[in-house]
């Protein structure tokens, strides 16, 4: 029963989101390749001397990393992502592991992690969301090998991919340096919630996260985005939380010129030109 229920709303998703952006939103239904793989975006950079900065783009659940940079482009004709490699930042869109997912009746698909219910109430499946975390650290050791450090390494995503980076950046703040979250939340009983409960005098400092949600998602309900930015910041973490007026469960025009401003506070200074638009 869960597993119908779950096909049926994510296909009723799909749909109000085509009727808007056309064919190309179907991507978001796509299934991922069997094997995680980092995969750097295509397009030469305009800087020669090394990155920059780097950016870990995290498809949603049933989606890839080619999956989200091709809906990306879709939804603003490629000038975010063009915009971040022509000022010498690095892109990077994984793929998660396929495992047996537990609202699509146990069938295997492309996720970062297992849920048995979709509200926040429903407990965190925190063995699989371990293995993710682990193996975005893996992505980011390769990162660092390019020669770039944590604090010019930014990790965010739409959905389950930004339910993930929030994980990674919350467990292993000294990774990255800002995470953005992208219509998500975390589960009550969130793991990483006891772990930022119990700091020690030699944790690092937790990276400053953007989350944003539209006010008419009724698919990932934006009370429950809100609800987690909140008892984040109760916390004494640096979120802020933007509210999109008529958006669904969706990535939209405005959302990621909102995510570009936000991306160049993080990034080194220097990386954009004066007059330099994302």
């Amino acid at each position: 029963a869960n597993g119908r229920w779950y096909r049926m709303a994510s296909t009723r998703q799909a749909r109000s989101s085509v009727q808007r952006r056309g064919p190309l939103s179907l991507l978001l239904l796509g299934i991922g390749s069997c094997w995680p793989r980092p995969v750097a975006a295509s397009g030469k950079s305009s800087l020669e001397e090394g990155p920059r900065g780097a950016i870990v783009l995290l498809h949603g659940s049933g989606d890839s990393g080619d999956g989200l940079r091709q809906y990306l482009h879709a939804v603003d004709g490629g000038k975010l992502l063009q915009n971040l490699q022509d000022n010498g930042v690095e892109l990077y869109f994984p793929d998660s592991a396929v495992r047996p997912y537990s609202l699509a009746g146990g069938r295997k698909m492309s996720v970062w992690y297992d849920r048995t219910g979709l509200p926040p109430s429903a407990p965190e499946a925190t063995e699989s969301v371990e293995s993710s975390v682990q193996q975005l650290l893996n992505v980011l050791d390769q990162i660092r090998a390019q020669g770039v450090p944590p604090e010019r390494t930014i990790i965010g995503g739409f959905s389950m991919g930004g339910g993930i980076a929030l994980q990674l950046a919350l467990r292993h703040p000294e990774a990255v340096g800002a995470a953005f979250v992208l219509s998500s939340f975390l589960c009550d009983d969130a793991a990483a919630y006891a772990l930022l409960g119990n700091p020690s005098s030699t944790s690092p400092k937790r990276p400053p996260i953007l989350m944003m949600h539209g006010k008419a998602d009724n698919f990932i309900k934006p009370q429950w985005g809100q609800a987690t930015a909140k008892r984040l910041q109760s916390m004494g973490l640096d979120v802020t939380f933007r509210s999109l007026p008529g958006v669904r469960h969706e990535l939209v025009q405005q959302e990621l010129s909102l995510l570009g401003e936000w991306l160049k506070r993080y990034l080194p200074t220097g990386a954009f030109s004066k007059d330099s638009e994302l």
